[in-house]
């Protein structure tokens, strides 16, 4: 895992344990909780190859594999998102993994019936990012709001 340059100390949130990478997402967001140093709003976690993360969330636990985790702060001492990208992989892994962390969420796969819908629809030409969210539709754990998205690029 890499991180970003001149972080005081580990993030209290994170753990590993047999080669999965824990996030405790339970307690109160914190600069401490996610690494972030004093002088920056965000750290970012990232691996050359994808690893199995799990976040744990109150009422909730999710897993996905991902080469990125990226917390952030709005403002001193705002609220505190945090981000989970993959690598480009093929439109079926895409809609796959989204459908999945939809479930795991409790949340309507409708959104990626629609994705995988537009990503077989598009020209295989196309360079235009295909995006989809789940709108107002997002899961509400503790403070956290949790809104999956997906994006694939046709041409890429």
């Amino acid at each position: 895992m890499t991180s970003d340059d001149g972080r005081p100390g580990a993030p209290t949130a994170h753990s590993t344990s047999d080669g999965t990478e824990t996030w405790d997402l339970t307690g109160q967001p914190s600069d401490e909780a996610f690494g972030i140093d004093a002088g920056t709003s965000t750290a970012i976690y990232a691996t050359p190859e994808p690893r199995r993360v799990r976040f744990v969330l109150p009422g909730r636990t999710i897993e996905t594999e991902t080469d990125l985790v990226d917390f952030r702060r709005d403002g001193s001492g705002g609220d505190c998102s945090f981000r989970v990208s993959t690598p480009q992989t093929s439109a079926g892994e895409v809609t796959t993994t989204f459908r999945d962390v939809l479930g795991q969420l409790g949340l309507d796969d409708a959104t990626a019936a629609a994705f995988d819908r537009d990503v077989s629809a598009a020209p295989a030409d196309q360079s235009e990012v295909i995006n989809v969210g789940v709108g107002e539709d997002v899961a509400v754990l503790g403070d956290w709001s949790v809104a999956p998205s997906a994006r694939f690029t046709p041409l890429a």
